[in-house]
């Protein structure tokens, strides 16, 4: 498997800012790398495994938890996770950007807004039109995509923050086990009399 090469390997999308920090975003082939490196291992995928692709990737754990990584993206912080259950990896997920105060958002709006398009954009060429949620300006928020494997990939945008959840199907079956419940237990509700709440 051939190493993903880190993020000054691409060039960055970034944006100098008042107080001189730069907001960066991660190179979309860098970003689409590691997507792909994750989402398309075969699954389930081990702790012990999942360590193993931190260490192809270049990045370093937390000392206090070793499924909290710094990345090598630029980002100047621990900028990705897994979340393990019983020694399997349920769940992993990285920011394509660095943290800026919340008052410098307009100033990258317009990129963020970009860099979210793209990625949606080779996403979908890689795996097909994924589920898009929309917000109250009809500006997309976030899309889904779910491979054969029943793995799902979602990119959302939320004002200057960029990120990816990749869930495992593990994890997909688990919220589709309790969404199913929760509407079965609303449509028992709807026909409970009245006297009987």
């Amino acid at each position: 498997m051939s190493q993903t090469p880190a993020a000054h390997d691409s060039k960055y999308t970034q944006t100098p800012l008042p107080d001189g920090t730069l907001y960066r975003i991660v190179p979309m082939p860098v970003g689409i790398r590691v997507i792909r490196l994750w989402l398309e291992h075969d699954w389930p995928l081990s702790a012990d495994h999942a360590l193993q692709l931190r260490d192809e990737l270049g990045w370093v754990s937390s000392p206090s938890k070793t499924t909290l990584f710094t990345t090598n993206h630029g980002t100047g912080e621990k900028d990705a996770s897994a979340v393990v259950i019983r020694g399997m990896v349920n769940s992993f997920a990285f920011n394509l950007c660095s943290r800026i105060a919340l008052e410098f958002e307009p100033l990258v709006e317009a990129s963020a807004r970009s860099a979210f398009d793209q990625y949606v954009g080779a996403l979908s060429a890689l795996y097909g039109e994924g589920t898009t949620e929309w917000d109250d300006d009809g500006e997309a928020r976030s899309v889904t995509w779910q491979l054969p494997s029943t793995a799902t990939v979602r990119i959302g945008k939320s004002g200057w923050l960029l990120r990816v959840d990749i869930d495992s199907p593990s994890a997909v079956a688990a919220a589709a086990a309790e969404a199913e419940y929760f509407e079965m237990f609303d449509e028992n509700d709807d026909e409970l009399p009245e006297d009987e709440w």
